[in-house]
């Protein structure tokens, strides 16, 4: 995820966005390998996060959907990154009581992003 943290800084926003798929898929699957899976190894196409998702990995797919709305953003893909928001909140709404405590700043974060997207959508509807 630091991966995908610097290629955002960088305006690099479709390596960030492969960089999320990976740690994405890595949390559907970790036992088994991309190759294993018949994915390739650029990871264009984005991945869905398969819910249940597992406890131990919850805040990493969070980290990982807030920072692929943000290289969504980037790449002009706007219901793709607020679908990913979405998601990202309907996860920490629905995380059991021992880890939402450790989510409220998350969904601060996603709250505003979200609304900040919305804005930007409705602003590229209008023009």
């Amino acid at each position: 995820m630091n991966l995908a943290a610097t290629n955002l800084k960088l305006g690099h926003f479709e390596g960030s966005r492969r960089c999320c798929n990976a740690a994405i898929l890595f949390a559907n699957r970790p036992e088994t390998r991309l190759d294993e899976m018949g994915i390739d190894d650029d990871l264009t196409v984005d991945i869905a996060v398969l819910e249940p998702v597992n406890h131990s990995s919850l805040k990493y797919v969070l980290k990982a959907l807030f920072r692929r709305s943000k290289s969504l953003l980037g790449l002009n893909i706007l219901e793709g990154a607020r679908c990913d928001l979405l998601l990202a909140l309907s996860l920490i709404t629905h995380a059991p009581p021992t880890l939402s405590s450790s989510l409220i700043e998350t969904k601060k974060e996603c709250e505003i992003f979200l609304k900040e997207l919305e804005e930007a959508i409705t602003l590229s509807s209008t023009s």
